[in-house]
């Protein structure tokens, strides 16, 4: 498909459970991405903790047959070109998990920071909780054996809050930039005639003005897969910015 000066669609999709907690069937979100004209689809499962306990889902096993269903879907499906990963939760904290995985026979592995804190009502608490969650995406970026840094700036969409330490912000940026992390633009939301990707506008912005180029649009919301693309790529070009995927963990770009 062509998008602009954009010749492929591309989008990483997180494999989420459904609503009762049932991981969607591969063959109904591939024929979703063909309908919705997506020529490469990342599929990649989470790794999260729970009480203390790592929960490994599908792909993140060696011997999963998940992957192998994704391989026999490609041969079936030759319209759209098919990809595996997974998600690391504060992949800071994983690296010896991340060193096993990285042996695994996947094409991309995505880091992200959750936004830990909800509820929060007076301003110091709420600059605390931001300053504290930019921190712990550097951690993730200097210490984590990744290939994507993923939602980065999804505490906005809790707070609102006019968070100004952008020292802090370009800091990790840079990091990204020197690590050759490329930093997902998720195709967020839209709120009345307003349209935000995560992340927003403006740390976009600084990313490119401190070197960065390589970005994956993705859909990672929760039964949201291809939800708002063209948006998402629009900002992508309005900033010059350099649109790929991974394949076998090298990023290709799709211009």
């Amino acid at each position: 498909m062509s998008y602009g000066d954009i010749m492929l669609k591309s989008d990483i999709y997180l494999s989420c459970p459904t609503s009762k907690g049932k991981k969607r069937d591969l063959e109904d979100i591939v024929s979703e991405a063909i309908k919705k004209e997506i020529d490469v689809l990342s599929i990649v499962d989470s790794i999260e903790e729970n009480n203390g306990i790592l929960i490994t889902t599908y792909l993140c096993d060696p011997t999963s047959s998940r992957r192998g269903e994704i391989s026999n879907l490609q041969k079936l499906r030759k319209e759209i070109t098919l990809l595996n990963g997974i998600q690391v939760s504060n992949p800071h904290l994983r690296e010896k998990e991340l060193k096993l995985y990285a042996t695994f026979p996947m094409d991309v592995i995505t880091g992200i920071v959750p936004n830990i804190c909800s509820h929060l009502e007076h301003e110091e608490e709420i600059q605390k909780a931001y300053e504290d969650y930019y921190l712990r995406n550097l951690h993730a970026v200097q210490k984590g054996n990744i290939d994507v840094l993923a939602q980065l700036g999804s505490i906005h969409t809790h707070y609102g809050y006019d968070y100004h330490n952008y020292a802090l912000i370009d800091t990790l940026l840079k990091q990204l930039v020197d690590k050759e992390i490329a930093l997902e633009v998720t195709s967020g939301i839209k709120r009345k005639d307003a349209f935000t990707t995560i992340p927003s506008y403006p740390i976009l912005k600084h990313y490119k003005e401190l070197g960065g180029e390589n970005v994956v649009v993705g859909s990672c919301i929760r039964n949201a897969l291809g939800r708002n693309l063209e948006e998402a790529y629009k900002v992508v070009q309005d900033l010059d910015l350099h649109p790929g995927y991974f394949q076998k963990r090298k990023f290709k770009k799709i211009l």
